[in-house]
């Protein structure tokens, strides 16, 4: 697949927005609202929940500062809107994505229209639920919310959280209930419907107005390796040994099955009268990481699945449906969601995703120097001490500007970024914060930092980005493996959702009249990854240049190349970007270091010249035969 014809799609496509009016959205061609507060009529807001909620956050928003753009308003709009819908139940039972970018004010759109409705006399009934994915961003929303103790709940796993004293004791009696994705659908795991989750409901009824706060995929990934199947055996022996001996099978057999091939799964509560539950009550926790596994493998079991090969690893691939038929309507806030494609697959494949308006935000004040380098966590285990060079040589531009730095966590790549760059006598510690990826989501500790440096980014292994693909698609494994380019299509939209959230934890995620404020970011990022080219996509109007590196730091594409292979590299690499020619034919590559066909096809497939000339946006071509630019992944 071509990154920039990738790119190009996402910034081409036809992003119709979509307008509420009485339980129904109406496609429109344009927003039909053209007053914009400060002056915040009937016309534009409607009547009620929104109107209110939208001149509350007229007034809110003057008060620190932000100024949405227009069309940012006519999305805040359509994000009180649903809410409205779903609190007078007029709103069809559609999943509706609101996908406006960090900092423009969904969080305080919803914490602006709950508080309306729960002061709202005619809205007493209406119990509302949040889905946060994490503790901290529950503690977080309930400091920011300002709502009455006595007017929500907190529900989680951590017995800590719930008897801190946030809100109210009874979960049951409280309009609002706050809690973790995660314990929802544990409560839905085996196929409970939203209406028979009583831990759920506000005055013995099922809560009308849902939202989801941040990435939902409607169904979850699942890949089974033969090792994680291999852990169950010594829990299962004893209590299930005919059980034990089934799965070993598996065990066995899965390690000479061939690679996007299919594999019966055993109906092991047919043939063994053993459910997910009593094979979880073998192990010696509950909170035994293998649980997941059982739970997976029993899902698949009795049904014909795909099986991959990852590298070293052989195992099954699938995806299980989490979200109960009677949920919707529900309301996603997710600000990656004009970039995830995993939305595009559910809206166009699945269906039943409703896309509000967006009100894009524009990135003209943000600098992104991009370093053409791995930064994968192998590239820091191979080259760390030359990265650690580069972004030390970087924070040393501006010792005391403040620095946020995301990175990978040191044990998964044998060196401690955080601890090396404090010991440079050259750098000042007290300007340098940092976080892991993983927990650069959610967080707005670090929004007045204008400089941020994302010191690699992350990569998924083939099996789990077909797995994702899958579920977003609707596309069960029995059906046969995800195309390509559907494969390489969710792992572009899963690095821009990273790199969206990353970078946005700092000065980035501000917004002023529609635009971020002045600041800067440096990435590391290999163009084999497709992510320089799709920055431009991710982050429009943004400025986007080489990373200026020390000069030993800076080798030239191509540089390890000796002999004839860096002549051959040289010629090609000339022969297209400065003669700009289309395509340069292997014949003709071959002559110029005087070699035959097949004494050329020797340094055709040498790894060191294949990436030299990826760096350079140069790749094979089959027809014709021969060298030609363009740009795409691998994995």
């Amino acid at each position: 697949m071509q990154f920039t014809q990738v790119a190009n799609s996402y910034a081409c496509r036809n992003e119709t927005p979509y307008h509420y009016s009485g339980g129904n959205f109406s496609v429109r061609d344009s927003p039909s609202y053209d007053v914009f507060p400060p002056i915040l009529t009937p016309t534009y807001c409607g009547g009620g929940i929104r109107h209110k909620t939208l001149s509350s956050l007229q007034f809110s928003f003057h008060q620190f500062g932000h100024k949405p753009s227009p069309a940012m308003w006519t999305a805040l709009s359509d994000i009180a809107g649903v809410i409205e819908g779903m609190a007078e139940g007029s709103c069809d039972p559609n999943y509706y994505l609101s996908s406006l970018d960090p900092g423009v004010g969904k969080t305080q759109t919803l914490l602006q229209t709950v508080k309306t409705i729960v002061g709202d006399v005619r809205h007493r009934q209406v119990g509302v639920i949040i889905f946060l994915s994490r503790l901290e961003e529950i503690r977080a929303l309930v400091n920011e919310g300002g709502m009455e103790p006595s007017t929500y709940a907190v529900l989680t796993s951590d017995k800590d959280l719930n008897a801190s004293g946030l809100g109210h004791e009874k979960a049951n009696d409280a309009q609002i209930l706050i809690t973790t994705q995660r314990r929802f659908e544990n409560a839905t795991i085996h196929g409970r419907r939203f209406s028979d989750c009583s831990t759920f409901f506000y005055r013995s009824r099922p809560r009308r107005v849902r939202v989801w706060d941040e990435s939902l995929v409607p169904g979850r990934s699942i890949t089974i390796d033969r090792y994680s199947i291999a852990s169950l055996l010594e829990p299962l022996n004893k209590s299930f040994p005919l059980l034990r001996q089934d799965l070993e099978t598996i065990f066995d057999t899965l390690k000479d099955c061939l690679d996007e091939s299919f594999y019966d799964v055993p109906d092991f509560a047919t043939e063994h009268g053993v459910g997910p539950l009593e094979a979880i009550a073998t192990l010696p926790h509950s909170l035994d990481k293998r649980a997941e596994t059982i739970l997976s493998l029993w899902f698949l079991s009795g049904r014909r699945v795909g099986v991959r090969h990852d590298r070293k690893h052989r195992l099954f691939i699938d995806y299980r449906d989490f979200l109960p038929d009677d949920l919707a309507p529900l309301l996603i806030l997710d600000a990656s969601g004009r970039v995830r494609t995993t939305y595009e697959f559910w809206e166009n494949r699945r269906g039943g995703l409703v896309k509000l308006s967006t009100g894009h935000k524009r990135y003209d004040n943000l600098t992104i120097d991009v370093w053409k380098q791995t930064g994968s966590k192998g590239g820091w285990k191979k080259e760390g001490k030359k990265l650690l060079e580069g972004v030390a040589s970087m924070i040393q531009t501006d010792p005391e500007g403040e620095w946020l730095i995301v990175h990978h966590l040191p044990k998964s790549v044998g060196f401690n970024l955080p601890k090396e760059l404090k010991a440079n006598p050259r750098i000042n510690p007290s300007r340098l914060k940092f976080l892991t990826w993983g927990q650069h989501l959610a967080t707005n500790a670090f929004k007045d930092i204008p400089n941020i440096i994302l010191a690699g980014t992350l990569f998924y292994p083939a099996p789990a980005i077909e797995a994702l693909g899958m579920a977003a698609a609707k596309h069960p494994s029995s059906e046969g493996a995800l195309p390509k380019t559907d494969r390489d299509y969710v792992e572009l939209g899963e690095h821009c959702h990273d790199i969206l959230q990353a970078l946005c934890r700092g000065r980035a995620r501000g917004c002023v009249d529609g635009v971020c404020p002045p600041c800067r970011a440096f990435i590391i990022a290999h163009p084999r990854s497709g992510i320089p080219n799709a920055l431009e996509m991710i982050f429009p109007g943004a400025k986007i240049q080489q990373w200026k590196l020390p000069r030993h730091l800076a080798e030239t594409t191509g540089s390890s190349l000796k002999g004839k292979a860096k002549i051959a590299f040289d010629f090609v690499v000339t022969r297209l970007k400065e003669e700009q020619q289309t395509i340069v034919s292997f014949p003709e590559a071959a002559r110029s270091v005087n070699y035959d066909k097949a004494d050329f096809r020797k340094i055709r497939k040498h790894r060191a010249f294949i990436e030299a000339l990826e760096d350079e946006g140069i790749r094979e071509s089959s027809v014709p035969p021969g060298f030609t630019i363009t740009h795409q992944t691998s994995d």
